[in-house]
């Protein structure tokens, strides 16, 4: 097994047409190890989405090299992808994306059912409990507040036991006080050695990792230590 989940090295990725081309990353660097936890800031338009795509197999970059696990992504098919989409990484995001007319449950269920396995209902009543949504098992979204909704959409990125967790901006529609329940959430998973990789504009939030990624223009501006036993951390 790989030292590091993530290595990425001069990382590019552009959009656009050959008469047209936009940058969005121009060259991004960076190791993150089994169990860390990293926050990304950056301004709008600093690549941060684009980044957290391809960290997550959402997309390719346009050059630079991704191994995920030791594995180079390029050198991967798109079966193997989404099977690393499905069983490697969890996925959650500011507006929840649950579907409406779906159960809490049975929202928890979708990666297992998109992916081809037999639905783990124990296990998802189970991570529903831990969220503290026992009694909301069989409640719509509609019917759940903002952290409740977010609370499923954990479980749900948790049901096929993730290394990894992809979270963007989880905590950007919910109230401070909420959010700072969300995050709690996120550094217990972290505690038990899954590796949270977290985008937020809010300094409080990213505060909770161990290192904070400064991005700016599409490349690493600067890495932030939090942590200080990782001070001497590679890069």
């Amino acid at each position: 097994m790989s030292k590091y989940l993530i290595e990425l090295e001069n990382l590019t990725k552009s959009y656009g047409t050959d008469s047209l081309i936009t940058p969005a990353l121009r060259g991004v660097s960076l190791k993150v190890r089994h169990g860390e936890f990293v926050s990304i800031m950056g301004p709008s338009g600093s690549g941060k989405s684009t980044l957290m795509n391809i960290i997550g197999c959402l997309d390719k970059p346009s050059s630079g090299v991704y191994l995920f696990n030791g594995r180079n992504t390029a050198a991967l098919s798109e079966n193997e992808l989404a099977e690393i989409r499905n069983r490697e990484i969890g996925f959650v995001f500011q507006q929840f994306n649950l579907l409406q007319r779906t159960t809490s449950l049975e929202n928890v269920l979708l990666p297992q059912i998109y992916s081809g396995k037999r639905p783990d209902i124990k296990l998802a009543y189970e991570l529903l409990e831990r969220m503290g949504l026992k009694d909301q098992a069989h409640k719509f979204p509609n019917q759940l507040s903002g952290g409740q909704q977010q609370r499923v959409a954990i479980a749900r990125a948790l049901i096929n036991k993730p290394s990894l967790i992809l979270a963007d901006e989880p905590t950007g529609s919910l109230d401070t006080a909420t959010g700072k329940e969300i995050m709690e959430i996120f550094k217990e998973l972290n505690s038990e050695g899954i590796t949270v990789i977290l985008v937020t504009h809010e300094r409080y939030i990213a505060e909770y990792a161990s290192r904070i990624i400064h991005l700016k223009d599409g490349l690493v501006e600067s890495i932030e230590i939090i942590d200080k036993s990782l001070v001497n951390a590679e890069r």
